[in-house]
């Protein structure tokens, strides 16, 4: 009734007056047909506190866990799209809006959720309307500054999708902790004015080699460990194996999650499916994996995850490389999760042993690191 623009006022007060006991998606659809009725106080009133609840986690943000519906038509990108239409018609300069656009959009990109009408219906509701805020805005003109030089100035939205600059020059010289300030400036001015929405992803190497954990969003542990004994070691001798163990742990639901641990430069990756390295049992040996038959590469056919060595494990693949392994996961539910290899120390000397690092694929500023230091390797 709301969108066909009819108002029925009785079942609206009706809904307003049990708003404590609907669900979590069902008060943000009544604070949408407020919100279109006019009546943006009381339908700010009822945002409030899902706003208050939700976290901007890198580029992306976090519904509570209220707003999942555990069953009847469970969705998990539903609630962000509901949230989305209602704050874009409530507040449209509201922090949240980006975040909650890179959250569908993220959940959109190669997701193995099997989306049914709902999800689709709702998600493109929500970024046609956020579409109309930007074209609207970006039609006016956008400019881009720091450190008194212009980056970008366009007039056309579809001429801002992506801009990689340097930073040389537009820092201060020898201002080492001095924050670097970009200002996005739209010529739109007046009553009308429509926000404009943009991050900003800042590449950049440490001065100083880092050895303390980093913890954005997920924390990532890593130890190396004598393969006889399971002793926990810093050095080793030539020739000897060392099992590395790996710790990922998620205070929340993660998507597209890359664990990449690069190896100390004596230290190389033993790669158990090869059929030239036996009588060494565990996690990726060639006889360790549970298979089915479901396809040309005869691996099982699972939702999420893999099986190895006779255990579960979230991650779909990994990667042995000269330098480093790799783990992928299409999701990391809550919680904590293990990983571990074989390597071989096959150089003597004092190595640096670069931090594991683990993050968000499309949303790299949620991101953990292990702690770093030295390794060593002795001769003979």
């Amino acid at each position: 009734l709301s969108r066909a623009g009819i108002r029925a006022r009785a079942a609206e007060n009706e809904l307003l007056r049990l708003s404590a006991q609907l669900a979590w998606e069902d008060r943000i659809r009544l604070a949408l047909v407020l919100a279109r009725e006019g009546e943006r106080e009381t339908a700010r009133r009822l945002l409030s506190p899902a706003w208050s609840a939700t976290k901007i986690e890198g580029r992306a943000a976090t519904l509570p866990a209220a707003s999942r519906r555990t069953f009847y038509f469970y969705s998990p990108i539903r609630p962000a799209a509901f949230l989305l239409s209602a704050t874009l018609a409530v507040q449209p300069d509201h922090p949240l809006i980006g975040p909650l656009v890179e959250t569908l959009v993220t959940q959109g990109r190669g997701a193995r959720w099997i989306w049914n009408t709902q999800d689709y219906g709702t998600a493109v509701n929500a970024l046609v309307e956020f579409e109309r805020h930007q074209r609207s805005a970006a039609s006016r003109g956008i400019r881009v500054s720091a450190g008194g030089k212009v980056l970008f100035d366009t007039a056309s939205l579809d001429d801002a999708r992506d801009l990689e600059v340097s930073l040389k020059g537009i820092a201060p010289a020898g201002a080492q902790h001095q924050p670097l300030r970009l200002t996005l400036a739209s010529r739109s001015s007046g009553p009308d004015v429509v926000p404009l929405y943009y991050y900003l992803t800042a590449t950049v190497v440490p001065v100083a080699a880092p050895v303390r954990p980093v913890d954005h969003g997920l924390q990532v542990e890593r130890w190396y460990e004598r393969y006889e004994d399971g002793k926990p070691i810093t050095s080793v001798a030539e020739g000897e194996l060392v099992r590395v163990r790996l710790r990922l742990t998620a205070p929340d639901d993660r998507h597209f999650v890359v664990l990449d641990d690069p190896l100390p430069a004596g230290l190389e990756a033993v790669d158990l499916s090869l059929l030239t390295v036996g009588g060494i049992p565990g996690p990726g040996a060639a006889d360790s994996s549970s298979r089915e038959s479901g396809g040309d590469d005869d691996r099982p056919r699972w939702v999420y995850g893999s099986w190895d060595g006779g255990w579960w494990s979230p991650f779909d693949y990994k990667e042995m490389r000269d330098d480093r392994v790799v783990y992928v996961a299409t999701r990391i539910w809550k919680g904590s999760y293990t990983a571990t290899y074989l390597a071989r120390a096959t150089t003597p000397g004092t190595f640096a042993k670069p931090p594991a690092h683990g993050e968000e694929m499309y949303n790299p500023a949620v991101y953990g690191e292990s702690d770093g230091g030295v390794f060593t390797v002795t001769a003979k």
